[in-house]
């Protein structure tokens, strides 16, 4: 027997009881199904916290700088801090083991992540056989040397993939066709990435859709071609990155030496936020083609150079400006 209520004319059933019974069975079943389902958080937590550990234990300290290509020392920090916040915090509910699980993944996820080369700067790719990397014939090993343009590579963050790479040089990109490696005006999806992978306190591999960047047999030799496709045999798929010297023009005017003595300069003025060249003799620049790109290779305005191109429109960064006087092609980068 049982009432609905305590008060006058409270109305009477035979079986409230029996309806109390079942909700308090019910709410001690809620109760238990909660606490498995906690138990089973925890131990994922647990499993998560051990990953968490063993990622950063395995992570040679000679390998965590600041240097591009190696694992970043503040993701390290970040991940440490956030284990050991995971190990001492006393978890009540479901919601805040995963709130932590979550957050131990992306900090692994973080702890894999590459600094990346400067994104304005050209690169020497140096292979640890010694040789750079060239574009004099195709992609070939070459005799480093600091004054040849044919060995500077950009290194361009493939957006929303992690240590993924396109590889630019001198206003065309690096891709696999026909399981070769060519020069395309654009990249190719995956055919044009390149995915990092740091082996060693200061080497790293790239590997394309096909295999490795590197020397298809152990012993290398100057114009010796580079594949895409080569096995791992170690020392012939690591590279280096050796940050190139180049002029940035900020403003005034670029350097005769850079000019290779060539009675002309370029100049980009601040103020007015234009670009133009200077010489004693403009009437030979009037047959001088200039364009300017984005470091990605997108044209953006193409002028004479004779004449003064406005950049007045483009945000502030890095461009590339490129010109042709006879048979040789030059480029300087433009800071603005």
């Amino acid at each position: 027997m049982g009432t609905n209520d305590l008060g006058d004319g409270a109305m009477v059933y035979a079986n409230k009881s029996e309806s109390s019974s079942r909700e308090l069975k019910r709410a001690e079943w809620l109760i238990e199904e909660y606490a498995d389902e906690l138990t089973d958080v925890k131990a994922a937590l647990e499993a998560m916290i051990a990953q968490a550990q063993a990622e950063l234990s395995s992570l040679p300290s000679a390998w965590i700088g600041d240097a591009p290509m190696q694992h970043s020392q503040d993701n390290v920090d970040a991940l440490t801090a956030l284990v050991e916040e995971a190990v001492t915090y006393v978890y009540t509910s479901v919601d805040e083991c995963e709130e932590m699980i979550s957050c131990l993944s992306e900090g692994i996820d973080r702890l894999h992540l590459l600094n990346a080369p400067d994104t304005d700067a050209e690169y020497y790719l140096s292979h640890l056989s010694g040789y750079n990397l060239s574009t004099s014939d195709g992609l070939v090993f070459a005799v480093p040397d600091s004054t040849d343009a044919s060995q500077r590579f950009m290194l361009i963050p493939v957006e929303g993939v992690s240590n993924t790479y396109n590889i630019y040089t001198n206003g065309l990109y690096v891709s696999v066709i026909d399981d070769a490696l060519a020069f395309t005006e654009t990249p190719r999806d995956e055919w044009g990435q390149f995915v990092a992978t740091q082996v060693s306190s200061s080497s790293f591999t790239l590997h394309s859709a096909l295999g490795y960047l590197g020397a298809s047999d152990g012993d290398v030799n100057t114009g010796q071609p580079c594949v895409g496709n080569a096995e791992d045999r170690g020392e012939n798929i690591r590279w280096t990155l050796v940050k190139a010297t180049q002029p940035i023009i900020e403003s005034g005017i670029t350097p005769q030496s850079y000019m290779d003595n060539i009675d002309y300069a370029v100049a980009y003025d601040k103020e007015s936020q234009t670009l133009r060249f200077v010489s004693d003799d403009m009437a030979v620049l009037a047959k001088v083609c200039v364009q300017v790109y984005t470091v990605g290779g997108r044209l953006l305005y193409t002028f004479k150079a004779s004449e003064r191109q406005s950049l007045m429109e483009l945000p502030s960064g890095t461009y590339i400006v490129r010109w042709t006087l006879g048979a040789a092609v030059r480029e300087v980068k433009l800071k603005k």
